[in-house]
């Protein structure tokens, strides 16, 4: 904002107008510089039947507002499945996600890149429960969502969507057996690869490939 009555605001604002352009200019240059780089790696997988793409959802977030597949249309996503009370791979899981966020900061594509945690246990985790979870992992919710909703519905979307494994089981810990799996889902929503969520050097291969689709917005 500038103060009309100044006699520096005019002078003020264009410095400010070059200098933001300045900025654009330079990450316009970097995006090409990377994307050039990255034209010679060879294309990322698309996994799945043919012509699939993970179908439209209506889900709630961390706040209890609805959070569809129209918030993340044009974007990256990473998609994972966990509960808050799981007491074997989730917490690792989750860290892992806290790491993926603090990468895709540093990076540079906060606005091009979600990660997606949908709660396999939703009876439990209503959206305020997934809300103090994500605060204890520094959540930023502009780039990483916790999502919950109707069980039929997340392990529909788990097994159908992105064929992952979603049951309850009288023998997992927590009595919900899920895959410790991250998926990497293009801009048009196609699979494009699977990760171990408890595995650093398989996140941190995610992390370059999610970087090479953001890249080459292919």
């Amino acid at each position: 904002m500038y103060h009309a009555a100044s006699e520096d605001a005019i002078k003020d604002a264009v410095e400010d107008i070059a200098l933001l352009q300045k900025e654009m200019d330079e990450a316009r240059y970097e995006k090409r510089k990377l994307r050039e780089a990255m034209a010679e790696l060879p294309s990322l997988p698309v996994l799945g039947p043919q012509g699939h793409t993970v179908p439209p959802f209506a889900l709630l977030d961390e706040d209890s507002l609805e959070f569809s597949h129209r918030n993340c249309e044009g974007q990256v996503r990473i998609v994972d499945f966990f509960f808050t009370r799981c007491p074997t791979i989730c917490p690792i899981m989750s860290s892992q996600m806290a790491r993926l966020q603090t990468g895709i900061e540093q990076r540079g594509m906060k606005d091009a890149i979600r990660l997606l945690s949908h709660s396999v246990d939703p009876e439990h985790d209503r959206p305020e429960q997934l809300s103090e979870y994500g605060k204890r992992l520094g959540q930023d919710p502009r780039i990483w969502k916790f999502l919950t909703g109707e069980k039929d519905d997340l392990f529909d979307l788990a097994r159908n969507g992105y064929f992952l494994t979603a049951i309850e089981s009288d023998t997992a810990a927590g009595g919900i057996f899920h895959s410790d799996v991250f998926s990497l889902i293009d801009q048009s929503g196609r699979i494009r690869g699977y990760y171990d969520g408890t595995d650093t050097k398989e996140v941190d291969q995610l992390l370059n490939d999610a970087q090479q689709l953001w890249a080459t917005n292919e």
